[in-house]
C-alpha cells in the first residue's frame, strides 16, 4: 500500500508553511495521491508541510497522534512503543513515524469508523465523541504518557501533521515510518475482526461516556440559563422596597425615585444613607452595594432555581 494512500481523495488539505515568513502559507485541497505526492516531492526549500489528520465526512481508520519531548526524545519514543504494545495485544496495529525533530507521529490503524454516526444514531458533536473513543481506545486515563501533545489531542477531528516523506526545514531530514507498515484493512479480513472485537468493546463505551457529557453540558446550558434569568429577576427588585422589608427605617425621607434614611449598617442617627431602585451607599461608613450584596450578607436568600 502505498504510504500517502492513508489520506483519501478530495478529503484533506495540504498546507505548506513558510519559514521565512515572508511568504503566506499556501493551503490546496488534495485531489489525487498522484498531486500530494508531487507536492512533497516538490516541497519548497525552508518550509513544513502538514496535511489535515482526517476527512471532512467524519470516517476515520487510522488515528493520528502526535508525541513531541523538548527534552529528550527518548522519552517520546518509549510513549509510542508502550501504546503500541497494548493495542498489539488487542489485535490493533500501530506505525510509529519519525518526525526527525523531537518527537513521533503515531498512526493507529482501526476499522473504518463514521463518527457523525452510531448505528443510525446522527452524532450531534463528532469531535466530542471521537475524543472519548480515542480516549477509551488508548486507555489514556491508564497510562501515563508525558509526551503527549495535549493541543494536538484536543483539536480532535480537526488539527494537521507533518506529511511522511516530507523534509523537516529543521533537522533537513525526511520524515519516515520507523516501525510498522500501513495495510489495506478491507484485504487483511483476518486484522479486521481481530480489531472488530476491541473495538466493538471501546466504541460502545465511549459513546456511553459522549452521552453523560451531552446530558452535562445541557444541564449546565440550562442552569446558566436559569441563572442568567434569576440574575434579571433579582436585579428588577427595588432596593427601596427591600430594605423597607428587612430593616425598621428610621428618618425616611425620599427625594424623587432615591430614599434617604438613618444608615442601618451602623449606629448614626444622620441621614446619610440613600437607597436608589438599583443600589446603594452611606455617605458616612462607606457600606455600599446592591441586591447581590445584601446576598453575600446573608440579609436576603437566593431565590431556589428550577432545572
Amino acid at each position: 500500500m502505498r504510504t500517502l494512500e492513508i489520506f483519501e481523495d478530495k478529503q484533506h488539505y495540504l498546507t505548506t508553511v513558510y519559514r521565512d515568513r515572508n511568504r503566506n502559507a499556501r493551503r490546496v485541497r488534495i485531489k489525487s495521491v498522484d498531486q500530494l505526492e508531487r507536492l512533497v516531492e516538490n516541497q519548497p526549500v525552508n518550509s513544513d508541510l502538514y496535511i489535515t489528520k482526517y476527512g471532512k465526512d467524519g470516517v476515520v481508520w487510522n488515528i493520528i497522534l502526535d508525541f513531541d519531548s523538548e527534552e529528550d526524545k527518548e522519552l517520546a519514543w518509549n510513549d509510542c512503543l508502550t501504546i503500541s504494545k497494548f493495542l498489539e495485544r488487542k489485535g490493533i496495529d500501530c506505525v510509529i513515524v519519525d518526525s526527525t525533530n523531537k518527537g513521533f507521529h503515531l498512526y493507529v490503524m482501526i476499522p473504518p469508523t463514521n463518527f457523525k454516526v452510531f448505528f443510525d444514531e446522527p452524532i450531534e458533536e463528532p469531535s466530542l465523541f471521537f475524543k472519548y473513543y480515542v480516549t477509551e481506545l488508548l486507555q489514556l486515563d491508564s497510562f501515563k504518557l508525558n509526551s503527549l501533545d495535549e493541543v494536538n489531542f484536543n483539536a480532535s477531528l480537526d488539527g494537521n501533521i507533518r506529511v511522511i516523506g516530507s523534509t523537516h526545514p529543521k533537522t533537513n531530514q525526511v520524515v519516515y515510518i520507523k516501525e510498522g507498515k500501513f495495510h489495506d484493512i478491507n484485504e487483511n479480513l483476518d486484522y479486521y475482526e481481530n480489531a472488530m472485537h476491541y473495538h466493538d468493546k471501546i466504541i460502545r463505551s465511549a459513546f456511553s461516556k459522549y452521552k453523560e457529557a451531552l446530558e452535562e453540558i445541557e444541564t449546565k446550558r440550562l442552569q446558566y440559563g436559569n441563572q442568567l434569568r434569576t440574575d434579571d429577576d433579582l436585579l428588577n427588585k427595588d432596593l427601596r422596597e427591600v430594605f423597607k422589608e428587612i430593616y425598621n427605617l428610621r428618618r425616611v425621607r425620599e427625594y424623587g425615585e432615591n430614599l434617604w434614611c438613618s444608615c442601618p449598617f451602623h449606629s448614626n442617627d444622620s441621614v446619610n444613607f440613600c437607597i436608589t431602585p438599583s443600589y446603594y451607599f452611606c455617605t458616612s461608613c462607606g457600606a455600599k452595594g446592591n441586591i447581590f450584596t445584601l446576598i453575600k450578607l446573608g440579609l436576603i436568600e437566593m431565590p431556589k432555581q428550577e432545572y
